[in-house]
């Protein structure tokens, strides 16, 4: 049959041309490989220090006076609590949320979320002398004269009560948000965890009653209750009974006033659609802690892969099946790390990724895949993505990211949120995976050789990322003109995405330009692209103002962020004077 007349199809056609004659950069790269693992060592000690950076805080000095059993704060957990207007979840969700936002931690000492809102609504007058209420601003604390970063709920008050922030608050109401200092942020914080404790120990803040008006549930401590609200009475003689029991050490009492509340949600939310299915999902959701097993497996395995390349020979048996058995518990963790991300799908009803912990996790999710993409023809690869996916969900299990599942604002409620973000998200991934490629080939250069793999990976992530990013882009641009009317209109996420896409594509075809056609100047380049990536998935969204700055709920700390930026310096300087004192033999990969 003549060429004419072949009814092959051009992509066909296009993967079986041999790979003598490759058709792409992609390709004509991704056939050769090379050996080399010692370059690594710096991504291990980023992996260690992750892994054995303490997350555990001290067991405190402080023995509450009523013990609560572990079960009945469970089965107290089990309730449905209305934490904003658009979302009722477990109270087991819900107490979480507060021990973080007011004490920073998940946990007190031997005591879970659940048992302490017990013990702060049992016993308000002991924990109003407990240092509770996280405060990291230092002057903030001298104004106290506290030494520790928690700070006891009474500090706040004088003897008749006053409240001592007061003045500061109301002087700090008059000025624009834009001009707040950080302490005076670090006081409108503290202000609003004083104000939380205080509704708390009042019996405010805890929405546990369905009622008949405005889809508004009843806290116990409300004063005034809706008129409409046949059963008014049960709320204010249910829950006191509940503490009661607690106080006095009657468990099997307070299971069954927990269970009677329980009966009077269930017939009162009849019509809400709320699925006891969902719940116990959540409730497992919250007791699986995905992310955080997650990251310390990653960091792990990421470790005993750099371990198994420097202390095992190359194309041996035993280096064989070491790397197989490590990459099938990569593959068990990014498992298990997808099934945290479908419960919070589930849980949610909306992609996992529209907020900053989200983002973060979605990220080092799309790390770990690129690893594993690469992983047959190159271990090397899958290293570096199981160390940066284990440093990146560290990154997101620290204490200033919020884990909280929040509705969605109107805007994001779209079918392109899926397509547009998760696509140019996860280029973040491999760009990551790129700039740890750059790391290992400066510190090879100071050992006199890079190794060619190593060259290989960087490229093809760089050009996976590029492609991804301007397929989001794109995307983007098509959700844009259907929100805002209009393709783009150089707000600063869509300048700054703009800005990564020019110069990963400068990095791509810099080996055009005789200056930049060495593995020095690739390493330096894919290394330095890290910063506009996180100045396009932070920095835009903290320190500018633009439409891309919804969904954040608050700050990052650039700062330590941009604190790496001396290191990464003086990398590429000393490797620079290494480069050009030995005039390496270099040639395009």
């Amino acid at each position: 049959m003549s060429k004419r007349h072949s009814t092959t199809p051009l992509f066909t056609l296009v993967l079986s041309r041999s790979k003598e004659t490759p058709v792409s950069r992609f390709r004509s790269i991704f056939a050769g490989r090379n050996g080399g693992a010692w370059y690594l060592l710096l991504c291990g000690l980023i992996g260690l220090l992750g892994l054995f950076t303490p997350t555990l805080q001290a067991a405190p000095k402080v023995h509450p006076p009523i013990d609560i059993p572990v079960e009945t704060a469970d089965r107290f957990g089990r309730l449905w609590i209305q934490a904003s207007a658009e979302r009722i979840q477990p109270v087991d969700t819900y107490s979480s949320q507060l021990l973080r936002k007011i004490y920073h931690r998940d946990h007190y000492g031997s005591l879970n979320a659940n048992q302490m809102l017990l013990q702060w609504l049992c016993d308000p007058a002991f924990w109003k002398e407990v240092p509770l209420i996280y405060v990291k601003d230092r002057p903030l604390r001298d104004q106290f004269g506290e030494d520790d970063v928690h700070i006891p709920y009474a500090r706040f008050f004088d003897e008749r009560g006053t409240y001592l922030l007061m003045p500061e608050i109301e002087t700090i109401y008059t000025q624009s948000l834009s001009s707040h200092t950080r302490h005076e942020q670090a006081v409108l914080k503290t202000d609003d965890k004083v104000n939380l404790l205080m509704a708390l120990f009042e019996g405010r803040m805890l929405p546990l009653f369905p009622t008949d008006e405005n889809g508004v549930w009843a806290s116990p401590g409300d004063k005034d209750l809706p008129t409409s609200l046949s059963d008014s009475s049960s709320i204010h003689t249910l829950f006191p009974q509940l503490l009661d029991a607690l106080r006095q050490g009657h468990q099997a009492e307070a299971d069954s006033l927990i269970d009677q509340i329980a009966r009077y949600q269930q017939v009162r939310i009849g019509e809400l659609g709320l699925s006891d299915a969902r719940k116990k999902a959540e409730l497992f959701y919250n007791r699986a802690d995905f992310f955080r097993t997650a990251f310390r497996g990653y960091l792990l395995l990421g470790t005993a892969f750099l371990l198994t390349f420097l202390f095992t020979r190359s194309g041996s048996s035993r280096r064989r099946l070491i790397l197989a058995l490590l990459s099938g518990g990569v593959v068990v963790i990014f498992l298990w790390q997808s099934a945290g991300m479908g419960f919070r799908w589930y849980i949610s009803s909306r992609p996992p990724w529209t907020n900053a912990y989200e983002s973060i996790i979605y990220v080092g999710w799309a790390t770990v895949l690129g690893g594993l993409i690469f992983a047959r023809r190159s271990p090397l690869t899958l290293l570096l993505a199981t160390l940066m996916g284990g440093v990146i969900l560290f990154v997101a299990n620290l204490n200033w990211l919020d884990p909280q599942i929040t509705p969605l604002v109107p805007v994001l409620r779209s079918p392109w949120l899926m397509i547009h973000v998760s696509v140019i998200t996860a280029s973040y991934g491999f760009f990551g995976i790129g700039a740890l490629c750059g790391i290992g080939i400066l510190c090879s250069l100071l050992r006199g050789g890079v190794p060619r793999e190593l060259r290989i990976v960087g490229e093809l992530t760089l050009i996976i990322g590029l492609a991804l990013l301007t397929a989001g882009i794109f995307f983007g641009a098509i959700w844009a003109n259907e929100s805002w009317g209009r393709y783009w209109g150089w707000d600063p996420k869509e300048t700054w995405a703009l800005i990564t896409l020019l110069y990963y594509a400068f990095v791509l075809h810099a080996r055009y330009l005789p200056a930049f056609r060495n593995d020095y100047a690739f390493g330096a380049l894919a290394l330095l692209g890290i910063y506009p990536v996180l100045m396009t998935f932070f920095g835009v969204n903290y320190l500018l103002s633009g439409l891309h700055s919804y969904g954040y709920s608050q700050g990052i700390p650039m700062v330590g962020l941009l604190a790496l930026t001396l290191p990464v310096v003086l990398l590429i300087l000393i490797a620079g004077l290494r480069y050009r004192r030995h005039h390496l033999p270099n040639k395009p990969a």
